[in-house]
């Protein structure tokens, strides 16, 4: 890779070295819990399992809500403030380095700061933890190799487009504020509120870098979210609505039907004859 990495060739950035160690740990954090500041000392991706955090680097703050992933580098200074309202769980994984070279820093400057994590970071995380937990001759060896996959599964969700123009803060706080409180009822000014503008330069800003609206989107992520119950559990149609959101399973279930053309019996159906035959 040359020196002229930028946004739309980020998926090539590769790891300065193989790491001469690895942690990959899991930890639950009380509400309104504080843990910094601290000098990071490797090279660690933080993933949120449920509840969120903030997240202070070098005085910029960040909001890492449930399901999403950062990425931080060695030699700058953090503090995570957790949710204040409920407990918050959280994955890492560090790598250490003998030396991490000026080209990867330079390389990695166009790196988003957090990405959503997807079913495959998910897995190579368990799997590290796993490994972590096996104390077998291997494990270590193992636990390297997974670190390594686990960066450049990282590394390859990145959509290059929101990376060469994120979403400006306003918008990031209103998708964080809907993932943390989709479950509750919501109106478009408690969403403005939450992300320190007008309901109307809101819904601006979600047209113009979204191409939705703020209501949409939350109920394209209710409707995303109790897709994944209907998946993951045995919750009836009824209990998850109300779980993610919906006031009656029937305005849910007409949501599933116009994004994926089944109900959600058949969905579930589909999903689970699948998972069978795999």
């Amino acid at each position: 890779m040359n020196m002229d990495t930028n946004a739309n060739n980020i998926s090539e950035i590769t790891l300065p070295d193989t790491p001469h160690q690895v942690f990959f740990g899991r930890v639950v954090y009380q509400a309104s819990a504080i843990f910094g500041p601290r000098i990071q000392d490797g090279l660690q991706l933080v993933g949120i399992e449920s509840g969120s955090v903030t997240v202070t680097v070098d005085g910029k703050r960040h909001e890492l809500p449930e399901g999403w992933m950062c990425l931080m580098f060695p030699g700058h200074e953090e503090t995570y403030r957790f949710a204040k309202r409920k407990a918050t769980c959280h994955n890492w994984c560090t790598m250490h380095f003998d030396s991490i070279s000026k080209r990867f820093m330079t390389e990695a400057q166009y790196l988003p700061f957090a990405i959503q994590m997807t079913p495959q970071i998910q897995s190579l995380m368990e799997w590290g933890l796993q490994a972590r937990a096996n104390a077998c001759p291997a494990s270590e060896q193992l636990s390297i190799h997974l670190a390594q996959s686990l960066f450049y599964a990282w590394v390859g969700a990145i959509n290059p487009s929101t990376a060469d123009h994120p979403n400006p803060s306003a918008v990031e706080l209103a998708r964080v504020y809907i993932a943390q409180h989709y479950a509750n009822p919501i109106m478009l000014d408690d969403i403005a509120e939450a992300a320190n503008v007008s309901a109307n330069h809101l819904m601006r800003l979600f047209k113009l870098h979204l191409q939705t609206s703020p209501s949409r989107y939350l109920w394209q992520y209710r409707t995303q979210r109790g897709i994944d119950l209907l998946r993951h559990t045995g919750l009836s149609i009824t209990q998850i609505a109300h779980r993610v959101g919906f006031a009656t399973p029937f305005h849910f279930s007409r949501l599933v039907k116009q994004t994926y053309g089944l109900s959600p019996r058949q969905l579930r159906e589909q999903f689970w004859n699948k998972s069978s035959h795999d």
